[in-house]
């Protein structure tokens, strides 16, 4: 099998598996959009969200959305812009996973690409919180390794992570009062300013998905991360943390370089955590309910002039065509 092709199966198991929520009725579904994102003429004034993400990953080819996707490189762009205090340990970065001794490792680390998203190893005492199995060192090996293979842009043409060199990060594992995973914050911020904060708690159990406005007024809709599928369930009693003014800061501060990014942040024993820059959330294409929260997030969103942020050169141009017309092709043979 060839590597285009190991990438398309691989892309295909990804979508049946779906976090849970897919299954294989969904799956022409699922190659007529990947068809439809290479074929896609974008509004020339682009409205929603949705839209306006859509037309970032077709158009925007600034190198900071590449930096700050990669999950390596952005830890020296933290330090270099004074937010080096905001990171959690790393413990290990190679593109050899064999040189990870695995054996000898904390009780509990998280296992991750810096090539990707949601490709993820949560290691409890040698459980895997995400995929609920035990692992072990040669185990776990062989899925990084498999991690390294792919080339997470290819499934929806996520731009970004186009030029990522793959690696394998391990890092500290985070936990609350309880030792559980902690609550993500998730703000959504527009010219440097934070508008909305998604909050997930219970990440790896009977989690829940929900979203405030600053000043903590709960907003009723849902979110997923494909068409068709509902997002995930809100949760009662949901407070913000007693640093929630000061995350909100910091994640305006790290969101000023962008039109548009979120900021995913973690509060553990009142001490803030950086946690990643999310520059195409659920790949625009993601499911918003009711619709008219896609026009209320995209309402935020000022698109910069594309002559700012396209690469006009004659080298891109033609290597946005290739992917383009090659992927296409290839999808469309695999149907």
């Amino acid at each position: 099998m060839t590597k285009l092709n190991e990438n398309i199966n691989y892309f295909i198991r990804r979508l049946e598996l779906g976090r849970g929520r897919l299954f294989r009725g969904y799956m022409k579904t699922a190659r007529e959009i990947v068809q439809d994102l290479y074929n896609e003429k974008l509004l020339e004034e682009p409205r929603t969200f949705n839209e306006k993400l859509r037309w970032r990953m077709k158009y925007d080819r600034r190198p900071i959305l590449t930096i700050t996707q990669d999950k390596y490189k952005v830890i020296d762009y933290l330090k270099q812009n004074g937010f080096g205090n905001l990171l959690k340990k790393l413990y290990f970065a190679t593109d050899n996973p064999a040189d990870i001794p695995f054996g000898d490792m904390t009780e509990r680390y998280i296992v991750k690409s810096n090539n990707s998203s949601g490709e993820v190893i949560v290691m409890n005492r040698g459980f895997d919180l995400v995929s609920k199995s035990r692992m072990n060192g040669e185990e776990l090996v062989r899925k990084c390794n498999q991690y390294l293979r792919q080339r997470y842009w290819n499934e929806l043409n996520e731009w970004a992570y186009r030029g990522i060199k793959p690696m394998i990060i391990v890092e500290e594992f985070l936990s609350d009062e309880n030792g559980s995973y902690p609550v993500d914050y998730k703000f959504m911020c527009y010219d440097g300013k934070p508008q909305i904060v998604e909050v997930i708690t219970n990440r790896y159990g009977d989690y829940t998905d929900n979203y405030f406005d600053m000043d903590w007024r709960r907003l009723d809709f849902t979110w997923s991360d494909w068409p068709g599928v509902k997002g995930g369930p809100p949760g009662d009693d949901i407070r913000p943390p007693d640093n929630f003014e000061e995350m909100t800061r910091i994640a305006g501060e790290l969101s000023k370089p962008f039109d548009f990014v979120r900021v995913d942040l973690y509060s553990v024993r009142g001490k803030i955590y950086f946690g990643e820059f999310t520059q195409y959330p659920s790949g625009g294409i993601g499911e918003i309910e009711p619709r008219s929260f896609d026009d209320y997030m995209g309402g935020f969103w000022t698109l910069p002039d594309i002559d700012a942020v396209r690469d006009n050169s004659l080298m891109s141009r033609v290597s946005d065509l290739y992917y383009s017309l090659y992927y296409r092709y290839k999808f469309w043979r695999y149907k």
